[in-house]
Parts: C-alpha cells; sequence; structure tokens
C-alpha cells in the first residue's frame, strides 16, 4: 500500500487500532495525492537517495534565494534570470496563490521547482513548510485571523487536516487549540500517526525528483500551559511531550531527507535536531556576526557542515560587510521580501557578484575601535563598525 502500516508505535490509548488503521490509510491518501506527473507515494518512513549538499564556493559573496511569485505557478522569465544565480533556493508558502490556475501550495511550489531543476539541475531546491500551523482560510478555520495573508493559500494537507480534527491538538478546554499569531490550528504531534504525517508531506514533495529539502518554518515554536508562548493554554504535562514529539518528528524527517536539508529558523536548534537553519532575523550587527562565528566553531567541533541561510533586510555593504565577516563554510547570504512581483531586491551585481576568493584571514576585532577586519583571497578586503553599525567593502581592481 502507499503507506506503510509496519513498524508503528501504539496509538494513544484513547484510540482503538481500527481505528487508527483507518486514520492511517485516509492520511496516506491526503499526503500522496499530488499531480500524477510530479510526485509519487512513498513506502513508509524510509531514507530517500542521498542527496548532496548545496554547492559552495568563496568564488563570489555566497548567496541564497527565499521569496515566492504569487500571480503564476512558475516565476516570469525576469525573476528566472536573478534567480538562476544563486546555488540554493527556499521556494515560500505563497507561491502562485493568485494565479488563475491555482490548485493547491504543493502543486506551485513543484511547479517552480520543477522549473528551476530544470533551468539547472545542480540548484538546492527546498520547500518552506511550517512545523506547527496549519494554514487555512476561514472556510477550514472559523477562528482563523489574516494576519500572514494566508487565506490566499490552499493546501492538501490543511483540507484534510481540518476535516480529521483528532490530528489537532486541544487546549487545556478541550477545544481546538490555536496559535497565538494567525489563530490556526495545530499539529498534535504527541499522536505518533501525526508525526509520520508531516514527515511524509515532506518526502512526497522530494520524491518528485524536483525538491531537495523542506522548511520548518516555526521549529522553535514550543507549547505551555501560559498565554505567553506561540502555542498556549496547553494542560502543562501533554505540553511537555508534545515539545518532546516535535522535536522527535523533526528528527525522523531530517534522517529520512538522508542529506536532503530540514531548514529550522534559529541559531540554538543548528547542530541538534536540525543542521541547516533558514535564519529570518539577521543584520548589520554584531550578533549576525557572532552568530555566524559560533556555528561555525560548532560545525567543527561537531565534524559535520552546518547550513545557514542568513536572511538580512537588504542587499546594501553595511550587511553583506557583516556577513562577510562572519560568514564560514555552507553559510550563504539572503536578502529581501516573502513574496513579489519583482525580484531585483535579491541581487546586486558589484555586492553578490565581484570576485571574492577564499578567506585570506580570519575575522580580526579591534577592541578599542570596535572594528571587524577580513581579507580575501581576491584582495578584497571588509572592515566592520560593530558601534556603528557601519561596514565598507574594498574589493579588488
Amino acid at each position: 500500500m502507499a503507506c506503510s502500516l509496519l513498524n508503528r508505535r501504539a496509538p494513544p490509548a484513547t484510540v482503538t487500532v481500527t481505528t487508527t488503521v483507518v486514520q492511517l490509510l485516509v492520511a496516506c491518501l491526503a499526503v500522496s495525492t499530488f499531480t500524477s506527473d510530479s510526485v509519487t507515494s512513498a513506502e513508509g518512513i524510509s531514507s530517500r537517495d542521498s542527496t548532496p549538499l548545496p554547492a559552495f564556493s568563496w568564488k563570489t559573496v555566497p548567496a541564497f534565494f527565499h521569496s515566492s511569485y504569487l500571480n503564476s505557478l512558475t516565476f516570469p522569465e525576469s525573476a528566472m534570470k536573478i534567480i538562476t544565480k544563486f546555488p540554493i533556493v527556499t521556494i515560500e508558502k505563497w507561491q502562485g496563490c493568485k494565479a488563475s490556475d491555482y490548485t493547491y501550495e504543493d502543486d506551485a511550489m513543484l511547479a517552480a521547482a520543477k522549473q528551476i531543476k530544470t533551468a539547472n539541475p545542480e540548484i538546492n531546491v527546498n520547500v518552506w513548510f511550517d512545523s506547527f500551523r496549519i494554514y487555512s482560510n476561514k472556510s477550514l478555520n472559523p477562528s482563523a485571523i489574516d494576519n500572514a495573508n494566508q487565506f490566499c493559500i490552499r493546501s492538501r494537507h490543511s483540507e484534510f487536516l481540518e476535516s480529521h480534527v483528532d490530528y489537532l491538538l486541544r487546549n487545556t478546554s478541550g477545544d481546538l487549540a490555536i496559535e497565538s499569531y494567525c489563530h490556526l490550528h495545530v499539529y498534535d504531534y504527541v499522536k505518533p500517526y501525526v508525526q509520520e504525517y508531516w514527515t511524509q508531506m515532506c518526502l512526497n514533495m522530494t520524491k518528485s525528483g524536483y525538491v531537495d529539502g523542506c522548511g520548518c518554518d516555526g521549529s522553535q515554536s514550543r507549547a505551555a500551559d501560559s498565554g505567553s508562548v506561540q502555542v498556549p493554554h496547553i494542560a502543562a504535562d501533554y505540553a511537555i511531550k508534545w515539545n518532546a514529539a516535535k522535536i522527535d518528528m523533526m528528527n525522523t524527517t531530517r534522517s529520512a531527507l538522508n542529506g536532503g536539508l530540514l531548514l529550522g529558523k534559529e541559531p540554538f536548534e543548528i547542530g541538534t535536531y536540525i543542521d541547516a537553519i533558514l535564519h529570518e532575523g539577521c543584520a548589520a550587527n554584531n550578533q549576525t556576526i557572532l552568530m555566524l562565528r559560533n556555528i561555525s566553531a560548532l560545525s567543527k567541533d561537531l565534524g559535520r557542515p552546518l547550513i545557514v541561510e542568513c536572511h538580512f533586510s537588504g542587499v546594501n555593504e553595511n550587511e553583506v560587510a557583516a556577513f562577510l565577516i562572519g560568514a564560514g563554510q555552507y553559510h550563504y547570504f539572503g536578502a529581501g521580501g516573502w513574496n513579489g512581483a519583482s525580484f531585483d531586491s535579491h541581487w546586486d551585481d558589484k555586492l553578490l557578484g565581484s570576485t571574492l576568493g577564499d578567506p585570506a584571514t580570519d575575522a580580526v576585532y579591534d577592541v578599542e575601535s570596535q572594528v571587524w577586519a577580513r581579507k580575501f583571497a581576491s584582495g578584497t578586503s571588509v572592515a566592520f563598525n560593530a558601534k556603528t553599525k557601519k561596514g565598507t567593502i574594498a574589493w579588488s581592481g
């Protein structure tokens, strides 16, 4: 059958074995019903073929692309001229959601991924799913608020999950739990079949051959019985179980991807249950420099690559300089909006296309002046003032 029922952990005591088998069969159908020419179903949670790491080079500033295009399933040709400059691409949830032929989020992501891989098979392509929120509109979830402009998103998994409420987390009142920002429902990871559902959702994308890995947006978010967290008002003992079960899901998914990226969000997570992050809080400051340097040190200690997609607010000299001071192997600079009609803000020929070369020195910090300095093999030198948050890049030639 499409999803193996073998080697599963026992269902919760409140769910009979017969019911669990039925639920699993329905879930398998839900996550494997993609367009016939794009994805095939997976056989249980088994490792996919090994995926190589994203290409990395110091020839120019190592950079990544992260965004989506709303008005068609694929990117326009003008966007592709920019996107194909990057060795690693992460497609956001909003891809194609305002297109006239839009059906589902997963189909739009796959159409864009196929377009990118067809243009250059060496580009590492990832799709940015959410790790705990179920993006739905009011027809599926009357409590939802469109704070993230998510109402245009339609996905097979949200349709399935909102109609199978046993997959959803409940709060201390016994009602369906809602996360704090958009009032969206939440996966109940304490149930093993819900963990498997998320992992299978990711693997079905990668089995297309066009997607290399998955984003795990909100990977850092936790549940608690207080009202001050992103998954609030969950019974204390159940919240502890949910938090642990969510990490179990991410560990399982990371292992099953077999070298493909499972992208989390925050630096404190990397090197534990994830080996890659898309950190959306990078900025021209000392905090970002130290974060990148600490991740490089951790990578060396662990003896394995740790990948960082460092998303800044813009492509400018201050932010590129801060990145170059801190960056190590498999760190990538990125900037620009999460969706748009034009992607010019993601690229700058001078800052991202000029010859750089391997680091000739580690970054050096002068305590008195509070200035960082670093040189590269091309002769390019970079300085960043931690106090003023200003940087300069003296390009060779």
